[in-house]
């Protein structure tokens, strides 16, 4: 039975207020909420362009819709993340325009969410991943058993998320 992720179980129904415990340092926070700078090597590497990808990219009728998928591929190649246009990095719009061949001065105002979503269940059906549907019943039996371990936060929360990973969640 899949369903979305619901995170209600980690409440306790009797507690009304939590004490904060702040988990990642405010770069750690800045790092995980917006894109990665990629070095030259790394361009390459995860704004490739396969086969499978051209014959995607063909399908997409203006630049900005195919400067908006190959970024959106090669970022979430690199992090498993998607992130807003709006954080797009200025050094990889750059490089994408250049391998795309498309004018340096494409307008990316009109990359609307509505693109970002049809772009989004492209990459995740073109590599293969389910989008946020998991089975509740294995990802409880994972965070308990993290947590029954009494691992720190932070390992609990990079320990699903490699989990999450290796499920193509």
């Amino acid at each position: 039975d899949n369903q979305l992720l619901d995170f209600r179980f980690f409440a306790h129904p009797k507690l009304t207020t939590m004490t904060t415990i702040n988990i990642f340092s405010e770069a750690e926070i800045e790092a995980f909420e917006n894109p990665p700078i990629f070095t030259g090597e790394e361009r390459k590497r995860f704004f490739r362009i396969t086969k499978t990808i051209q014959r995607k990219l063909n399908t997409l009728r203006t630049p900005y819709s195919q400067i908006g998928f190959l970024l959106h591929l090669g970022y979430y190649r690199k992090t498993n993340k998607f992130y807003d246009a709006n954080k797009f990095r200025e050094n990889a719009l750059k490089y994408i325009k250049s391998v795309l061949n498309v004018p340096a001065d494409t307008d990316m105002s009109l990359y609307d969410r509505k693109l970002f979503n049809k772009h989004k269940r492209m990459i995740l059906g073109t590599l293969g991943e389910m989008p946020t549907i998991v089975l509740k019943k294995e990802f409880r039996i994972q965070v308990r058993h993290l947590v029954g371990h009494r691992a720190q936060p932070k390992e609990i929360i990079f320990q699903i998320q490699y989990w999450c990973k290796l499920k193509k969640v």
